[in-house]
């Protein structure tokens, strides 16, 4: 049993020492949020990138509106009467926020089949802005292997976005339910940051520092997984990213509060969830600018990374 828990451990955290480890700077991650929102405003071509996913995501939130009000409302009223309450206003009351329900749904299942490509897009528009490659990190030291980011031809086609990114969202569905295990552990980080969402959820009801404490803690897991295709295209296992998620954590809290509190204001929130994607991405170039990450020295024995396992966090 205790062989399994640490086998389990390492494939989850793996220490590991790399060619540079500048000084933890929490308050200079922290103005990276509001550099994000300043850099989205003055560079017009993240501006395209956004309005698809957007656009698409509206008229889905009113054909849903339309679909589900029209076709759904009264079924729902029916059933209510027949099998849950004979109350007539109480059933109507029951329907409308079973439909208001079902809307909402609908519309995070869109912003989930859109948010991972748009992010690739962003994060690869912010690097070719700064002309900046991704050197793949050299395993054991070694000479780092320089590379640019890979530009697909549907890169510019709006509507080529679309099919890419539902065939992709659907590829990583049958991928994880055809091998669980070659993808647990993308799965597990996806279920950990729902979980620690739905547990934190409560502590709005204390007012300013339950409210704080919620942005602390999912800002901080939001912040390392927006960095995921980052370490999935630097070659990074995911054992060693927890590592670094841990190691400059500090960070990661500074960063990860400040995008929280900014997606508090109303109307600027739906803006603001991409805006955020820009500040990693600007965080992330600087990284690489430095080079912090092109050599990795595994302090315990690990295995090379798999690249099925690391596929979906692209």
């Amino acid at each position: 049993m205790g062989n399994w828990i640490k086998s389990g451990f390492k494939e989850m955290y793996t220490p590991a020492s790399f060619n540079k480890d500048p000084p933890l700077k929490p308050w200079k991650t922290a103005l990276y949020p509001l550099k994000g929102v300043t850099f989205f405003f003055t560079h017009p071509s993240l501006w395209a990138i956004i309005v698809c996913p957007v656009f698409v995501t509206i008229i889905i939130a009113i054909i849903a509106t339309i679909v589900v009000f029209a076709g759904l409302l009264y079924p729902q009223y029916l059933f209510i009467v027949d099998y849950i309450v004979d109350i007539d206003w109480l059933a109507w009351i029951m329907a409308i926020i079973l439909c208001i329900i079902e809307i909402l749904f609908t519309i995070a299942m869109a912003i989930l089949v859109f948010f991972e490509g748009t992010k690739r897009r962003i994060y690869k528009q912010v690097f070719r802005l700064h002309d900046m490659p991704v050197r793949k990190s050299a395993q054991t030291y070694g000479a780092p292997i320089e590379y640019h980011w890979n530009y697909r031809r549907d890169d510019d086609c709006c509507w080529c976005w679309i099919c890419t990114d539902s065939r992709e969202t659907f590829r990583d569905c049958c991928c994880f339910c055809l091998n669980p295990v070659i993808y647990w552990k993308y799965f597990f980080y996806k279920i950990l940051a729902l979980v620690v969402f739905l547990i934190s959820l409560p502590l709005n009801l204390i007012p300013i520092v339950g409210t704080i404490f919620f942005c602390v803690v999912n800002g901080t897991i939001m912040a390392w997984r927006l960095q995921f295709g980052y370490f999935t295209d630097k070659e990074i296992p995911p054992p060693v990213s927890s590592y670094i998620f841990m190691r400059r954590l500090p960070e990661y809290i500074s960063f990860g509060t400040v995008c929280m509190l900014l997606d508090f204001i109303p109307v600027l929130n739906i803006l603001l969830i991409y805006t955020n994607v820009v500040s990693s991405a600007l965080w992330v170039v600087e990284m690489e600018r430095e080079g912090i990450y092109d050599t990795i020295d595994p302090l315990e024995e690990m295995a090379p990374p798999d690249d099925h396992s690391l596929l979906l966090l692209d």
